[in-house]
């Protein structure tokens, strides 16, 4: 075929040939009738033919023809759909192709890519160039310069889709327990294992891991079972699959009843439902029953309405799901209802949400299970259904758990009124609940309205009693006229806070205010508010010193002295004992790049005036000079008397040296009331510096020690895993690091056993890698399940318990040799 572009030359190609994408790196390999790999985007084509609405896959060129069955427009110009799983056959028979003709090195990031978006394809293209021990190029980290890539067995380094992110350094907010999973990883994609080896013990690569982890390796159900759903494996063997990296800190989900998940291969509705459920749910996996019920509500609602299901066929997959998953608590009993799909009405009223999609904002506009008049009236203005419909809605989803409270709405709410009965004045969800109105609900929407207490009272109470709710009488603050910032004090009606509000955390309200405070009306307002309780008496003498200097103004506000930001960290750190907070000295001094004493100086006479205490410090306290990296550790750890192992390790890192110095840097500060490290009595800072031990360092950065410094037997197993030593070993090599504080409550244990990640699995009553632990008696159903959970005989099992019994003090069944 010959063609000619415009005024360009003419181009020549023979059938069958890819031609017109000058984008592609290499040259394309054919791999079959109708079928091409390529590095990048791909395209589906149709008869040979790029047309509108034409799919950009990654990886591939597949030309639809007759056995695809491409269904066109009636111009044949845009493409509405076409056989699917006859082009996933198509790409498993073109997979030999691409293996005997690799790119080489083979890109490793064109595997990532494949396996979020054809992960059964992906896993047998892995496969492939591991047996054929092809090697892969990793592409440049953030952290590596541009261009250099390192080149590494695939057989080595494995395809894991996570490791994306954590070779662009994306995975910012990650729980502790990863950061050993995360620096493993990324050793093993920078090829330098020699300074982080990685042991036998740990998991090797299986072309299987490629969809195990979507983002980060978070241990969600949900995330499994869409992986399973994808590559049509039961959930028990993907389960299973993530259990061999709970010894790197992958958080492997906790289930219920491990054998019926043989028999479950999760639909796509399956994994769907779940992931919304999960969604729903967020982070709130301790909370009671009823946040459980509220995210299987929102769920089934939000799936019947996207897939055009049926209520009674989700709530089937809930009472499957709740069998093997804790978190999932069984349906209601939907009867009749069960035959009902949820239409795009019924789901701006319950779910609100015009996107369609669950999120944290979303999920506090979403109707609650009780319904009363103000959200009936708020839901009707904003989604513009009638309240009569609004309500027969809540009374049919009965069922599901949503009831009517309080009173009909009498009439429509406007805008201004509806502003008045929300917790936050904005006019949204959560409103305050039938009741009295209190003082402090009452002033601050005074503050919002701009006129005396008594005005808005007056115009309360002429239109929300029907509603449910009761005006209390105001009293002396009938005549107060409060300013703008009175507002935002507090959050709710009065009664809803333990006490008066503490001064710290009103003048925090008003320096929030910035340019409009007008100083003599500020103090007026403060000591009407401390005469009727909301705050405590001695915000009176601190906002007076303060606003005699000037105008509120924030800490780094730029105008301000020394002085005036001391005596201002000074009132909004203190507590209700007027004591200073010991972050206050050290932020001033890292802020202004000063002593510590220094700055202690400029505080004495403010803080004696107003009956603030200062601590007494020695003289080596007062030269200290903290800097923004220590401030930054101990304001995060304020509210816990120590620092971590694994914030440690960081700080140390930031400073480039030993964990001894920079514990003894910051133990510097104890006096100060900072969080410490729990040395050891009669510690003493290295006269040089030491040599770091870094793997020692990260096989204890362990979940286990995020809030404790306590090293668990569990945790010296995982730890000897991690180091490829035995427990004798470990035990030895960890010896060290007690000076600093960490704990461990057993004896050097007798045993020479090297830990892999099987013993991890099998030392943990629920097969999970983390506590709790195995203590007491354990039972053959436990060695049984174990040994089919880790590829072991029930007596390989044994034989490895029976090693690691005295360390963890349980006790074997009698020995019955299979």
């Amino acid at each position: 075929m010959t063609a000619t572009e415009d005024d360009g030359d003419p181009a020549e190609w023979q059938p069958g040939e890819l031609y017109g994408d000058s984008s592609l790196r290499d040259a394309p390999i054919a791999a079959g009738e109708g079928v091409w790999w390529v590095r990048g985007e791909g395209v589906l084509l149709a008869d040979g033919l790029l047309v509108s609405g034409a799919e950009r896959p990654h990886g591939y060129v597949v030309n639809l023809r007759g056995r695809h069955r491409p269904e066109l427009s009636v111009d044949r110009n845009r493409l509405l759909g076409y056989d699917e799983r006859r082009v996933e056959e198509d790409l498993k028979e073109a997979i030999p192709a691409l293996v005997s003709s690799a790119w080489q090195p083979f890109p490793l990031e064109w595997l990532w890519d494949l396996a979020k978006s054809r992960p059964r394809i992906a896993q047998d293209v892995v496969a492939g160039l591991m047996a054929d021990d092809v090697r892969v190029s990793v592409p440049p980290g953030r952290r590596e310069r541009a261009g250099k890539r390192s080149v590494i067995a695939l057989r080595d380094v494995g395809c894991l889709t996570v490791d994306a992110e954590i070779w662009k350094d994306n995975l910012r907010t990650i729980r502790s327990g990863m950061r050993f999973f995360n620096a493993w990883r990324s050793s093993v994609l920078s090829g330098q294992r020699e300074s982080f080896p990685t042991p036998s013990g740990l998991p090797r690569p299986d072309p299987r891991d490629a969809i195990l982890f979507d983002g980060a390796p978070t241990g969600s159900l949900g995330t499994l079972a869409r992986a399973a759903e994808a590559t049509g494996r039961p959930l028990r063997e993907v389960v299973r699959q993530m259990r061999r990296y709970a010894i790197a800190g992958a958080y492997v989900p906790d289930v219920v009843g491990i054998r019926a998940l043989d028999d479950f291969v999760p639909s796509r509705l399956a994994a769907v439902l779940h992931t919304e459920y999960e969604k729903a749910l967020g982070s709130r996996r301790l909370d009671a029953h009823e946040a459980k019920r509220r995210a299987m509500r929102r769920s089934i609602v939000r799936v019947s309405a996207s897939e055009k299901v049926s209520l009674g066929v989700l709530a089937e997959l809930f009472a499957r799901l709740s069998r093997f998953d804790p978190l999932v608590p069984a349906p209601p009993e939907l009867m009749e209802f069960g035959s009902h799909r949820v239409d795009a009405r019924e789901r701006r009223v319950l779910l609100h949400d015009p996107s369609g999609e669950e999120n944290a904002f979303q999920r506090i506009l979403q109707l609650p299970s009780l319904v009363g008049p103000v959200r009936v009236a708020w839901q009707a203005r904003r989604t513009g259904i009638p309240p009569a419909e609004i309500e027969a809605i809540v009374r049919r989803y009965a069922p599901l758990g949503y009831r009517l409270v309080g009173p009909e709405l009498p009439h429509p709410l406007d805008e201004s009124q509806l502003v008045a009965l929300s917790s936050s004045l904005d006019g949204k969800p959560p409103f305050l609940s039938p009741g009295p109105i209190g003082p402090q609900h009452l002033i601050r929407l005074a503050a919002r309205r701009e006129e005396t207490v008594g005005d808005t009272v007056g115009w309360l109470a002429g239109w929300v009693g029907p509603l449910g709710f009761e005006v209390v009488d105001p009293g002396p603050l009938a005549a107060f006229l409060p300013p703008t910032w009175c507002a935002r004090v507090g959050s709710g009606p009065a009664g809803d806070e333990a006490g008066p509000m503490s001064t710290s955390r009103l003048l925090r309200i008003i320096e929030s205010d910035g340019e409009t405070i007008s100083p003599p009306g500020d103090l007026t307002a403060i000591e009407v508010l401390v005469d009727a309780g909301l705050v405590e008496r001695r915000a009176v003498d601190v906002a007076r010193a303060l606003l005699a200097q000037g105008p509120f103004a924030r800490l780094r506000g730029k105008g301000l002295t020394v002085g005036e930001r001391a005596l201002h960290l000074l009132a909004v750190t203190s507590g209700r004992d007027g004591r200073l907070g010991p972050f206050a000295l050290v932020e001033l001094a890292a802020g202004e790049g000063v002593s510590v004493g220094t700055i202690l100086d400029q505080l004495r006479g403010q803080a004696k005036a107003h009956g603030f205490g200062l601590p007494d410090i020695p003289e080596y306290v007062a030269r200290l000079k903290p800097d923004d990296r220590l401030r930054g550790l101990l304001y995060w750890r304020s509210r816990r008397p120590f620092v971590s192992l694994a914030e440690l390790v960081g700080f140390a890192n930031t400073r480039a040296t030993d964990l001894p110095t920079a514990a003894a840097e910051l133990n510097a500060y104890a006096p100060l009331g900072t969080p410490t490290i729990p040395v050891r009595p009669g510690f003493t800072p290295p006269p040089a510096p030491l040599e770091r031990d870094t793997a020692a360092e990260y096989a204890l950065l362990q979940s286990c020690l995020n809030d404790s410094w306590t090293l668990p037997p569990l945790g010296l197993v995982t730890a000897a895993g991690r180091l490829g030593e035995g427990l004798r070993a470990a035990y030895r090599r960890l010896g060290p690091f007690t000076e600093l504080g960490l704990e461990l409550p057993y004896p050097e244990p007798d045993c020479d056993r090297v830990p892999d990640w099987r013993d991890v699995v099998l030392l943990t009553a629920r097969l999970t890698g983390r506590e709790p632990a195995l203590s007491g008696e354990v039972g053959v159903e436990h060695l049984v399940l174990a040994a089919e959970e880790t590829d072991l005989t029930v007596d390989e099992v044994r034989a490895r318990l029976v090693d690691y019994a005295p360390l963890f003090g349980f006790r074997l069944p009698p020995h019955e040799r299979t």
